[in-house]
């Protein structure tokens, strides 16, 4: 297989470049700026275990199989898991007062747990992937499953700012709106060029939005 995974290696530099020059945030306590941090080192450990990931599919046959199935059960694992970190910071600005935020962070989680759970049965099902001696990586039947809770999580997020655009600032309206449609139409270059690898791509490039975020609110 010829992936083409120059677009992982330009997210990877960029956030480390933004991990750099956010140091100052570790001085602030609140709990969306701690989700931020989380999101920010999230993204940049994503990347890597999706750089690593594909490079034991194409080693195959050097890479022990047990190894590379753990490889890439934590790839499958990572990425999708990533837009819901991108909810949980919303949830926290947007319901930031509200006594029943526990609530939403459960409710929002509901769709990882049911897709960790395909996951980890992979091994056994081959439903998401396989990985065979002879001839390596292949997509499962249910592969299309491994998009389900992003594409679940962005349509949610599209729908919130739909019913609160009359008490959302225009910037984080902005965030919202672009950042799921994006992600998606990227999603589906990628369904179309499965070897084309995009799945860090607008995680990575939506972290300065995120932080320009975060800065006007401790300034305000």
């Amino acid at each position: 297989m010829n992936w083409v995974i120059i677009p992982e290696y330009i997210s990877l530099l960029f956030v480390f470049i933004m991990l750099f020059f956010s140091r100052e945030l570790y001085t602030d306590k609140t709990l969306k700026t701690k989700l931020f941090r989380l999101f920010l080192w999230y993204v940049f450990f994503e990347i890597i275990i999706s750089i690593i990931s594909l490079i034991a599919i194409e080693y195959y046959w050097i890479v022990p199989g047990i190894v590379n199935n753990l490889i890439q059960l934590l790839f499958f694992l990572t990425g999708p898991l990533m837009s819901l970190f991108f909810v949980f910071y919303l949830i926290t600005v947007i319901w930031e007062e509200d006594k029943n935020i526990k609530i939403y962070f459960r409710l929002a989680a509901i769709p990882s747990i049911l897709y960790i759970s395909l996951v980890i049965t992979n091994p056994l099902t081959g439903l998401i992937y396989g990985i065979n001696e002879n001839n390596g990586f292949s997509y499962g039947q249910g592969f299309l499953f491994s998009y389900l809770p992003t594409v679940l999580y962005f349509s949610a997020i599209l729908f919130v700012a739909w019913i609160k655009r009359k008490s959302l600032d225009s910037f984080l309206k902005k965030v919202m709106i672009i950042f799921p449609l994006l992600s998606m139409i990227l999603i589906g270059i990628q369904m179309i060029f499965p070897k084309v690898i995009l799945s860090s791509t607008v995680a990575a490039y939506c972290v300065p939005f995120v932080k320009t975020r975060i800065s006007e609110s401790k300034c305000a």
